[in-house]
């Protein structure tokens, strides 16, 4: 059932309390009051109860409010256009386009939206026991309690760059070309994937064990390991020298490049042309530049170069890409 909700005399604050409480609708579109701004909610439940909501608004007026995350379930947030300040238990952040941030136990969360921002963001919200499940697959031989999920992922809780992967699933998401008796088979199967993307480094490597070897790691490492792969994804179209990057982080350039190819299983490099070649594919879905621009925009100075990488990977050409998407 579809239910298009006209949302009139109510707040800011009022409308997330609303978004928060359970809902058995397969499909509602929520419509910003005239008195907060402009824009639509779009909120998808599917039949394994995980819910994706889409926002696309800009307030007429600054607005500070307060939440507190239910405990219930795991929330992804993707900041897809934007930006935006704000707390999270008493620790300030500024989220800026592609960023993205998880909520996974219950939080008190104060944001402050700015007036005539316009705002895109898209949150997948995952229940407790569908995400402890999830966790389960990864690692049958541990008890999967929440307890051990929050005790982990606290460790490294925190917002960072869409990785570029995960951008092409969200594309899909967004964009699902299946009518609506197969469109919630297809959305919760890319939820899995996706989940599967976010989580693995986080999960398998730090409680699964999967290790067949000792760690060259000692302690913090690891964290400044991934500070340069955020490093590479934030700048791919001028990315630093590898003893560039190594010093940015503050490793050698031996530590980095051991200690990349244990948590991400590729080199430095390697994982910079994968995550190029992710990222150009997006931006080729998305149809708003040309196959030079895209190119460019993710550090290819040779299209040809550029073409070639494109297939090796994907076994089609980009042209192949963009005219499809330009056919529609």
């Amino acid at each position: 059932m579809i239910v298009s909700s006209n949302v009139l005399n109510i707040t800011l604050d009022e409308l997330l309390e609303r978004l928060h409480l359970p809902t058995h609708t397969e499909m509602e579109t929520i419509r910003f009051p005239e008195t907060v701004g402009e824009g639509t909610i779009e909120r998808v439940r599917l039949h394994s109860g995980t819910e994706i909501h889409k926002w696309d608004f800009q307030l007429q007026k600054n607005d500070d409010v307060e939440i507190t995350s239910p405990i219930s379930s795991t929330d992804l947030n993707f900041l897809l256009h934007g930006h935006v300040d704000y707390c999270i238990d008493g620790v300030s952040h500024h989220a800026k386009e592609n960023d993205v941030q998880l909520s996974f136990r219950s939080q008190v969360k104060k944001i402050k939206y700015i007036a005539g921002v316009p705002m895109t963001f898209l949150k997948i919200r995952i229940p407790t026991q569908k995400f402890d499940d999830f966790i389960e697959q990864l690692s049958p031989n541990r008890n999967p309690r929440f307890e051990l999920i929050d005790e982990v992922l606290g460790r490294s809780y925190g917002q960072e760059v869409i990785d570029p992967a995960v951008q092409v699933i969200l594309w899909q998401i967004l964009r699902c070309p299946y009518p609506k008796e197969i469109r919630n088979l297809y959305i919760e199967a890319k939820v899995m994937e996706l989940l599967s993307i976010y989580f693995y480094y986080r999960i398998c490597q730090a409680v699964c064990g999967l290790k067949d070897k000792p760690s060259i790691l000692r302690g913090d490492d690891a964290e400044k390991i991934h500070v340069a792969q955020q490093f590479l994804l934030q700048h791919m179209e001028n990315p630093p020298s590898l003893i560039e990057l190594a010093r940015q982080v503050g490793l050698n350039d031996f530590k980095l490049k051991a200690g990349f190819k244990e948590l991400f299983g590729t080199t430095v490099f390697g994982y910079l042309r994968e995550k190029r070649l992710e990222k150009a594919f997006c931006l080729l879905q998305q149809g708003q530049l040309n196959i030079s621009e895209v190119a460019y925009s993710v550090g290819y100075s040779n299209s040809g170069y550029f073409a070639g990488a494109f297939k090796e990977k994907y076994g089609l050409k980009p042209s192949q890409v963009y005219n499809e998407i330009r056919s529609r």
